[in-house]
């Protein structure tokens, strides 16, 4: 019996710390939900709570399920983080493959999700989904692909995938409503992404044309959504004239100037450069106002101090821009050499508007015109690129140019060239390509445009991009290249890289000596190319002795450019220079004797 006793005492025992033991294994935790039911129309106004207990889930405690439906969803799309195994899940899945079906990235998608139908993203790459958004989506997604093909987007990852990847809110447009704008804004942006621009071609109907001056009224009225404004904003819409920042404190000016003068016609100013003046700020209101883009709020305002709406002077600029409009041909395009003579002074004015012509496509590409004009001459179908039609014509003679010069960037190309300037008439051995001081001013100019282009989103051909990157483009670093570009010019003039105090490249230069440890290898290898001097202090004593040691060990100072050898890059450019300050006459003699006792000449 005693024994018997023990017997039920050890089961009872076993079977309490099997209990204990389940109920450590079956550990719960409170949950409170927040959910809406229904969808749509039918969706609840206030969420419902709900609460649960519900095993607490350790990674011991996955199943072989869970952890596969867990793969998978890590795997989907870069692995971003989403709400979580909801209901609503499966639509997410559907979005993200009708966006993978238009050929776009993983990354691509989770990008054009994250603005489109996101309402936030935490900071650890958590997507919070807006459920009416993602429908909207979802919904809208599949009628917006047979909508951009008859417009002539092609399918495919250059065509319909490239441009949702630019304009992720056309998803949740509605082109098939009755509310006409999801559908102008698609054949917007499609028109955008063919052509470059917003002038509607002569074949479509105006109705797109009277749709953009509305939207742009609309816009200075307030009257947009703000996801009406980021999708035009997306594909560089330009809203219009007369709403700049800076339009109260030149609203304060001209209050100032009327209760002086007494009236609103302030005269023209010469010399105002990069700043608008008064009189080219009124002159901007009364056009902006003309065409019914300027805002009402601002035509009350002016209004209120009693603004003549007629101007009385008329600027050099406005003069020329009004002669451009109405002489221009059909296409936008002016043809100078079919204008007749209207005037004795036929050929001055002929001359002064190839030079407005001209001074403003530098403006645009230097990046220094106003925005107000750049709007205004884009809507006479200015052209602000000069070699757009050449496009094919001086990548052939660029391709041939560094075939040459065995070189395979486009800086490393302008740097020989400019280095042919500085070789004078019948010198320079085995020199058979030498080019016109102009055509390589020319050609950096085109390299300049093409970033600024590239800049401004408006290189949209894939085939013209990718011939670019074979020409060694670089795509970063635009306002580097083209400081880089003016001391290429300095140095064909001066013979050297060292820039006087007062000359606008000299805190450029003081930069890259001052932090050239922390430059980017290729930067500092285009400056050695230039023979840029580090270090100005005993510069010319260092570099004479690595030519003396040059010529000791291979008994000759033809110094090669070589790509490969940077040593020698820099070397043979800083004897360039000296044999460029030679036939100058700017070294010393004790300099010219040291250089002719190695055997260098002129």
């Amino acid at each position: 019996d005693d024994e018997d006793d023990d017997g039920d005492v050890a089961s009872t025992s076993s079977s309490t710390a099997r209990g204990v033991a389940k109920k450590e294994e079956e550990e719960t935790e409170l949950i409170f939900r927040l959910e809406r039911h229904g969808e749509g129309w039918g969706e609840a106004v206030f969420p419902f709570l709900s609460v649960e207990h519900r095993p607490v889930q350790t990674s011991k405690a996955k199943t072989a399920s869970e952890e596969a439906v867990a793969s998978a969803e890590s795997s989907k799309c870069g692995g971003h983080n989403r709400r979580g195994r909801t209901s609503g899940n499966s639509k997410y899945i559907q979005l993200e493959e009708a966006l993978l079906g238009m050929e776009l990235t993983e990354e691509e998608v989770n990008d054009v999700i994250s603005v489109a139908v996101a309402w936030r993203v935490t900071e650890g790459g958590h997507i919070l989904v807006d459920r009416r958004r993602r429908s909207k989506a979802l919904k809208n997604v599949r009628t917006l692909v047979p909508f951009l093909e008859n417009l002539g987007i092609p399918k495919g990852r250059a065509g319909i995938g490239s441009l949702v990847a630019k304009v992720p809110l056309l998803i949740l447009c509605n082109v098939e409503g009755a509310d006409s704008w999801d559908k102008r804004a698609v054949q917007l942006a499609a028109h955008w992404f063919k052509h470059g621009d917003f002038r509607p071609s002569s074949e479509s109907s105006g109705d797109l044309k009277r749709w953009t001056h509305r939207v742009r009224r609309h816009k200075a009225e307030g009257k947009l959504s703000q996801d009406q404004v980021k999708l035009l904003e997306l594909i560089g819409f330009d809203f219009g004239l007369g709403i700049t920042s800076e339009w109260e404190g030149m609203f304060d000016k001209l209050l100032d100037h009327i209760l002086e003068t007494g009236h609103s016609h302030p005269r023209p100013v010469n010399g105002c450069k990069r700043e608008v003046s008064l009189h080219e700020w009124t002159e901007l209101q009364r056009i902006a106002y003309a065409a019914g883009r300027l805002a009402p709020c601002h035509v009350e305002r002016l209004e209120s101090i009693n603004f003549d709406w007629n101007a009385k002077y008329i600027s050099r600029w406005l003069r020329f821009y009004q002669d451009y409009r109405a002489i221009r041909a059909e296409k936008g395009t002016l043809k100078v050499s079919t204008l007749r003579p209207s005037s004795p002074d036929y050929a001055g004015d002929l001359k002064g508007r190839k030079f407005w012509m001209q001074r403003q496509q530098v403006l645009w590409y230097t990046k220094a015109i106003w925005p107000e004009r750049q709007t205004m001459l884009r809507e006479i179908c200015f052209d602000l690129d000069p070699y757009s039609l050449k496009f094919r014509e001086v990548c052939g003679v660029l391709e041939a140019l560094q075939q040459h010069y065995a070189v395979d960037s486009m800086l490393a190309l302008l740097v020989r060239l400019y280095d042919d300037l500085m070789v004078p008439e019948g010198g320079g051995e085995g020199l058979q390509v030498k080019l016109e001081p102009q055509q390589v001013r020319q050609l950096a100019r085109w390299m300049k445009i093409q970033l600024v282009l590239q800049e401004g989103g408006m290189i949209t051909d894939p085939g013209k991009k990718e011939r670019l990157d074979r020409l060694g483009m670089q795509w970063e670093g635009l306002e580097w290249q083209m400081n880089f570009e003016g001391l290429l010019k300095f140095r064909a003039v001066s013979g050297h890289c060292d820039v006087p105090k007062d000359h606008r490249l000299s805190p450029w230069v003081v930069n890259m000596r001052q932090n050239r440890h922390d430059l980017p290898f290729a930067y500092k290898s285009l400056l050695d190319m230039v023979g840029f001097t580090w270090e100005r202090r005993g510069a010319w004593s260092r570099m004479f002795n690595q030519l003396t040691a040059y010529q000791e060990e291979n008994g000759h100072v033809l110094v090669p450019r070589e790509s490969s050898n940077h040593l020698h890059n820099h070397l043979a450019a800083w004897l360039t220079n000296q044999r460029a300050l030679w036939r100058k006459g700017k070294l010393t003699g004790q300099q010219i004797s040291r250089l002719e006792a190695i055997g260098v000449t002129k």
